[in-house]
């Protein structure tokens, strides 16, 4: 990720009630049209790649994109990692 945004790490302020998918949508205007084409497969789907974190849990075992964030919640998003 950092290679598509050139940045470790971004605070972001988003109004209450906002979920996973409203931050990822807030900061596609901050990052090129790569970001958007590596986080997203359409406007509302994740890429298969991706994985989001919030608070060390992912957000799959929560409510997926729509995981509801709170002011400090710390939220990560990698590359998805496989193998065997």
């Amino acid at each position: 990720m950092r290679a598509l945004t050139n940045e470790y790490q971004v605070t972001v302020s988003l109004p209450e009630e906002s979920s996973v998918l409203d931050l990822l949508h807030a900061l596609k205007p901050r990052y090129t049209s790569e970001f958007s084409d590596y986080i997203f497969s359409d406007s509302s789907s994740l890429n298969k790649h991706v994985v989001i974190i919030k608070n060390g849990r992912g957000v799959g075992i929560l409510d997926g994109l729509g995981t509801l964030l709170t002011d400090g919640d710390s939220v990560s998003i990698m590359p998805a990692v496989g193998g065997g």
